[in-house]
């Protein structure tokens, strides 16, 4: 059997990305924190969707510059919305 590898997110960290390759390509992980640590209350879906907003973000651009923040803007506009649309069909 395979031994997986762990990554321990540290207490201030609701994410993060990892990416590795196949013979298929780049593959990327994205692992986000449900529940705070400690207390385990669930963290509000706002944190949570711009966190997943900020590694998809990354499996576009890998660094912090200018044309990583557009990718994540564009993210945030997109989920946005979406959220608005199915908020108005009453699905939320």
């Amino acid at each position: 059997m395979k031994k997986r590898k762990s990554k321990v997110m540290p207490n201030n960290v609701l994410g993060y990305n990892r990416t590795s390759t196949s013979y298929r390509g780049k593959i990327h992980d994205i692992h986000l924190r449900l529940r705070r640590p400690g207390s385990h209350e669930l963290i509000d879906y706002e944190s949570i969707a711009a966190t997943m907003c900020h590694e998809l973000a990354h499996c576009v651009r890998g660094p912090h510059d200018a044309q990583f923040y557009k990718v994540n803007i564009l993210f945030l506009l997109i989920c946005h919305l979406s959220c608005h649309n199915l908020m108005l069909q009453s699905f939320v």
